[in-house]
């Protein structure tokens, strides 16, 4: 009572003896607290004792109880809005510390694959086909070449950086890029792959590059197959006009 620092404090109590520290024979054990009781009560600014009896205590207790009630749901209330404050400002912390992360490294295939160093480009059904370019820049170029890799190679195998020196490329104004074919190196595997559907991908990787209506494909080894189905395609109204490369069996292809 007096740590809150009480002005007037009322006792109540059923039988004022109990109060009698002095009287002989009653409550001796409280003698014992005579000088501490004293103390205590010297120490308010004003307190007085009032006798009451059962009934008015009993008439006290659903006050008591409501309050109690009451303040309990007080700080059951306070306690929820905290916690929900606290949920917000702590989602809102990661949510921040997310946004201003760089973008993860991208993966081969499934999640756990090996992170992809290469150029991609999405296609329609949200795989990803890499490329790599070499040559003059396709957009000034003049002769412009898809490059097929066959069975047991990926696109860093086309023959067109070892074999054109560059006085040459600059002289014709090549340029050549060659990609992974799906489930090679850094692309996203096709469970439907067909030499067909590797034509439509072809199709997909010259229209994200831009390289225009006239372009050629040249396919090595297994690629020929592709390249042929390519020129199948092109019969079809495609934008493939010139087409080169050799094929193993190209009635298995249609």
């Amino acid at each position: 009572m007096i740590s809150h620092r009480l002005a007037r404090v009322v006792f109540e109590t059923e039988d004022a003896e109990l109060f009698a520290v002095k009287r002989p024979g009653a409550w001796p054990s409280y003698q014992d607290y005579d000088v501490e009781i004293k103390t205590g009560l010297s120490n308010l600014p004003e307190w007085e004792l009032e006798v009451v009896s059962r009934n008015s205590n009993k008439r006290t207790e659903p006050l008591h109880e409501a309050s109690t009630r009451s303040h309990t749901q007080e700080r059951s209330s306070s306690d929820i809005f905290k916690t929900i404050l606290l949920v917000v400002i702590v989602g809102s912390l990661a949510w921040f510390y997310k946004a201003i992360q760089p973008p993860p490294t991208g993966t081969v295939g499934s999640t756990g694959g090996a992170s992809v160093t290469s150029s991609r480009i999405k296609l329609r059904d949200r795989r990803h086909l890499a490329y790599k370019e070499f040559g003059f820049p396709r957009d000034e170029a003049k002769f412009k070449i898809i490059y097929i890799h066959g069975f047991d190679s990926c696109m860093l195998d086309s023959p067109f950086p070892q074999f054109l020196s560059q006085a040459l490329v600059e002289e014709l104004r090549i340029y050549t890029v060659s990609f992974d074919r799906p489930g090679y190196g850094e692309s996203d595997p096709d469970p439907n792959r067909s030499p067909r559907s590797i034509a439509l991908d072809i199709e997909e990787l010259a229209d994200g590059l831009g390289l225009g209506p006239n372009f050629y494909v040249v396919g090595l080894s297994m690629g020929g197959e592709i390249t042929w189905t390519c020129l199948m395609k092109s019969f079809q109204g495609s934008k493939h006009t010139r087409l080169f490369g050799r094929c193993n069996s190209y009635s298995s292809v249609r």
